[in-house]
């Protein structure tokens, strides 16, 4: 969203990660999710990327464990993982609660892989990248994941209030806040968003 109208609606591949991890510590802090309850990683959702994602063999995680890697690192598996268990309907239920009502999710991340390779005709990504590279600018614009209407997206400005919600306890219930604040600030690559601010100030990221 960086140059953009904060109002406009974009894209958004990682920071949809944050209403899953919040709709699971609601659930959880509800007693309706078991936050030591293990779960596999299928290999269907492992894209070769950080954490679950690039594990060749078979994964287990608690669920807890699992958004600690959605949050800290990214890990596009265990974020998949979670959401199907705290599922898709719920998440967008408690956007639109929180009144951010243009942030909407339409799946996980193996969804918007798997809407990317529809669109060029490939089957995996490793095929997807030449094809990616050879493109021109304006029909990589083009593809589903990169437009607003037909993909997971928000505002500038909803992703902005929903942070403020969670870091001030009115995202939800007060220790369910504080867990997602808490997850964050494990980020592995604290730097880039503490660079922006003096020692003084705490960053979850």
């Amino acid at each position: 969203a960086v140059g953009l109208d904060e109002d406009a609606p974009v894209a958004t591949a990682s920071v949809f990660k944050i209403p899953i991890a919040l709709a699971y510590a609601c659930e959880a802090e509800a007693g309706r999710l078991d936050r030591t309850e293990r779960h596999p990683v299928p290999l269907r959702f492992r894209d070769g990327g950080i954490g679950t994602s690039g594990c060749m063999d078979a994964v287990e995680m608690s669920l807890r464990d699992l958004v600690g890697m959605m949050l800290t690192m990214s890990d596009n598996a265990a974020t998949d993982v979670v959401l199907r268990q705290v599922g898709l309907a719920r998440v967008n239920g408690l956007l639109a609660a929180l009144g951010r009502r243009r942030t909407r999710l339409v799946g996980g991340c193996s969804d918007l892989v798997g809407a990317l390779l529809a669109d060029l005709g490939v089957t995996s990504l490793a095929e997807a990248q030449p094809v990616l590279a050879a493109l021109p600018a304006e029909e990589v614009t083009r593809l589903s994941v990169c437009d607003p209407g037909r993909t997971t997206r928000s505002t500038a400005r909803d992703t902005a209030d929903l942070l403020t919600q969670i870091w001030r306890d009115e995202a939800g219930p007060a220790a369910a806040c504080r867990e997602v604040r808490e997850v964050m600030a494990r980020q592995i690559w604290p730097h880039r968003l503490a660079s922006g601010f003096g020692d003084g100030y705490r960053v979850a990221g």
